[in-house]
């Protein structure tokens, strides 16, 4: 695999990005923006937390798909069951915990991606999907990788809201949208994701650990 879109997850990269589009304002929307810029320069050294441990060789880059919502998943209409996995012109090496982060900050949350009201962190389906995944994959990836799980979840979510304001602040010219301030409002829904992510970051780690317990009470032969 090659690198398909250059530093597409690379969190660092897209959050220097985002303060440069910000000095930039090319726009004068800089000033609408204020609080969540503020919100994300007080999380940048977390949020980059995770490329930084992989260029020190501590997290393994893996085949990741990079654009791991539902939506990219066929299923059968009357059984349910998945039929293939779409949209593959993203994938390349990556980071497993953005390929898990990204699917919770789709699947395990309250309202729509652009949904700011009720948007929070549903914890029973992020207990479903952290078990289903390990269940498939906790024999391969490192104690490390395991660790990283909930904390890949929160950081795609601000990388994501960081990239939805920068093409706000330039004229939207890169996400599809059906009115004007749609990237707006998907920015403030997916740091009101974020900030809901990290108060409950204790309980997301406490069942990503239950789980891989679970595991290996099972005795199951491939869990490390």
């Amino acid at each position: 695999l090659t690198e398909t879109i250059p530093r597409f997850h690379d969190t660092e990269y897209r959050l220097r990005e985002f303060f440069e589009t910000v000095r930039r304002d090319e726009l004068g929307r800089a000033k609408e923006i204020s609080a969540e810029t503020e919100l994300i320069e007080r999380y940048e050294d977390f949020a980059c937390a995770l490329c930084r441990r992989a260029r020190a060789g501590k997290l393994p880059l893996r085949a990741t798909h990079n654009d791991t919502k539902t939506d990219n998943v066929l299923f059968d209409r009357e059984t349910h069951e998945p039929l293939a996995v779409i949209d593959l012109d993203t994938c390349m090496p990556g980071l497993a915990a953005y390929d898990f982060g990204d699917s919770i900050r789709f699947a395990a949350c309250r309202a729509a991606e652009d949904g700011r009201a009720g948007m929070s962190l549903d914890l029973r389906r992020f207990r479903a999907y952290t078990e289903g995944y390990l269940a498939e994959t906790a024999g391969i990836l490192t104690e490390a990788e395991l660790e990283s799980l909930p904390a890949g979840a929160a950081a795609v979510t601000l990388e994501l809201s960081s990239r939805f304001l920068a093409d706000y602040l330039t004229g939207e010219r890169y996400f599809r949208v059906s009115y004007p301030g749609q990237d707006l409002e998907r920015a403030r829904a997916q740091l009101a994701l974020f900030e809901d992510m990290m108060r409950r970051m204790d309980d997301m780690k406490s069942i990503t650990e239950e789980a891989l317990a679970a595991l290996k009470r099972d005795c199951r032969s491939d869990i490390i």
